[in-house]
């Protein structure tokens, strides 16, 4: 009775970790399907990255794909810039090449 019950639970562990990896969304390249943004509380077309946008490094979603224009899947992450998004190599301020002197110690 032992082997059976053994036999049935490992057997239900498989099928259930089978159905989850089966179920799962697979996102196969989805930078060649049409991309889009989410901006105010709905989803635009993003346009042609590199001439139309960049997706600059940070925390969220750039862009979005869908297969049927209901559901969508986040597809590139970072933050969504257009023309007017200004990228900097380092993320760190730059430090002055002279000290700029305070009022009081200006030694006038």
């Amino acid at each position: 009775m032992k082997k059976v019950k053994w036999t049935l639970m490992s057997l239900a562990v498989l099928v259930s970790v089978g159905g989850a990896f089966a179920s799962r969304l697979h996102n196969f390249g989805c930078s060649g399907d049409t991309q889009y943004y989410y901006a105010g509380g709905g989803y635009s077309l993003a346009g042609v990255e590199g001439s139309d946008y960049v997706c600059d490094a940070g925390s969220g979603t750039c862009t979005y794909y869908t297969l049927d224009k209901i559901h969508y899947y986040s597809c590139q992450s970072g933050v969504y810039c257009t023309a007017n998004c200004l990228t900097r190599g380092n993320a760190k301020p730059a430090k002055p090449a002279k000290p700029v002197p305070s009022p009081e110690h200006s030694g006038q």
